[in-house]
């Protein structure tokens, strides 16, 4: 019974602080505190600190929040060092499409947690948008659904790494699961977007591949560098190397200090002053709160429970982050409560990545329809939408992510 009590207490707390905009650090060691307490932390303090110790000095944790600090140290190096919009710029020239720039530029720069960073993406947007002649309300919706649609599928969205780190899965097995909704929503949301409209036409500019190409590579290079060693390099005579990823990340903001020091912002402290640190706390929090999860009882209980009573599992798995995720209009809190909640009861191997998958796509769903999801209010204000519009312009894309969703969980289990 003081289980129960604590789980309620704990998650009434989570919500309660989220809506006040409490760090997310701060939220999840105030309720990971309350919900260990109530698991018997009264009566043996002891243990509670020693879940505690356990949390932050595990390997796994220490090397999860190196990767976080590192992923938005580049982030910032490759914004204040002007490489991000170049970028940007060369894969618009590079593609010769507006309609094609519409779609890549958003999930280029969505790729990195740059706080504020639908705003970054919303001028370019807005500047291509005004070729097509696009209202406000469709230029506010393909910022926010093709920023998104990566999230699936890019190995350094910090919310999927969260999600395997927890789940205690590689990030390729979600990643292999999850690419026909990244495609679902690129093709649905393009075909909805500008399937209609005429083809267009030649600007008459010529055409400098080989320039813009070069001008894209070396942009992109700190970010490109990354991904590679953090995927697998393949080595003649040996095999696919693949390095941890703090090495491919470190590596990474090296080329990018080379490349950018004579820009005027550059700054050889720029690294360490790039991390964001309420985002490190935050992701240390949410692993501190998954130990505390798992010395409760009550989640496999009720869960089990439920499966008995004819729930199925996947249900559960879909339903609780939806819930969860529209009122907390995080991700990483979603997958913070209901990944140790669904899949303590889900063996090891295959299903198990099924079942993430299920989850995961679900608090996804959960956060992009949120009206207090932050990328959608800036992108809202900065374009003078009307919300209630911009909803109307998810409906085809959404739903074709939900549909592959359900199809992949069909044909894989």
């Amino acid at each position: 019974m003081r289980e129960i009590i604590g789980v309620i207490v704990a998650f009434a707390l989570i919500l309660w602080l989220v809506g006040r905009k409490v760090q997310l650090g701060l939220v999840m060691l105030y309720s990971s505190t309350v919900l260990g307490l109530f698991a018997g932390g009264f009566e043996d303090p002891h243990r509670l600190l020693v879940t505690d110790y356990k949390a932050l000095t595990d390997r796994d944790t220490i090397e999860f929040v190196v990767v976080i600090a590192l992923i938005t140290a580049l982030a910032r190096l490759m914004g204040d060092l002007s490489f991000l919009e170049a970028m940007s710029n060369a894969l618009a020239r590079l593609l010769r499409s507006t309609k094609l720039a519409l779609v890549t530029v958003p999930g280029v720069i969505g790729c990195l947690p740059v706080f504020g960073g639908a705003v970054i993406s919303a001028p370019m947007v807005d500047s291509l948008g005004d070729r097509l002649d696009l209202d406000p309300d469709r230029k506010a919706a393909i910022n926010i659904i093709f920023r998104h649609t990566w999230f699936f599928v890019f190995p350094f969205i910090p919310s999927l790494m969260l999600a395997a780190r927890i789940a205690e899965l590689d990030v390729s097995q979600l990643i292999r699961l999850q690419w026909p909704m990244t495609a679902a929503g690129i093709i649905a949301g393009y075909l909805y977007f500008f399937g209609r409209m005429p083809r267009e036409s030649a600007d008459g500019a010529v055409f400098r591949f080989w320039p813009d190409l070069r001008d894209f590579l070396v942009n992109g290079a700190p970010l490109l560098i990354a991904v590679i060693l953090g995927v697998g390099l393949p080595v003649p005579f040996i095999g696919v190397v693949k390095p941890p990823l703090y090495v491919g990340l470190a590596t990474g903001i090296a080329v990018g200090m080379v490349l950018g020091r004579r820009h005027p912002n550059f700054r050889w402290d720029l690294p360490i002053r790039g991390v964001q640190w309420t985002m490190v706390w935050a992701m240390l929090g949410v692993m501190l709160f998954r130990w505390t999860v798992n010395e409760v009882t009550f989640f496999p209980v009720l869960i089990d429970n439920l499966i008995r009573a004819g729930v199925p599992l996947a249900v559960l798995c879909v339903a609780l982050p939806m819930a969860i995720g529209m009122a907390s209009a995080s991700q990483a809190t979603t997958i913070a409560l209901t990944y140790p909640i669904l899949l303590s009861i889900v063996p090891a191997g295959s299903s198990r990545a099924l079942y993430a998958m299920l989850i995961y796509v679900s608090s996804y769903m959960a956060y992009m329809v949120s009206p207090l999801h932050l990328c959608q209010v800036f992108t809202v204000q900065y374009f003078g939408a009307n919300l209630s519009k911009v909803y109307r312009y998810y409906v085809v894309p959404m739903s074709a992510i939900l549909v592959s969703m359900v199809a992949v969980y069909f044909i894989a289990r």
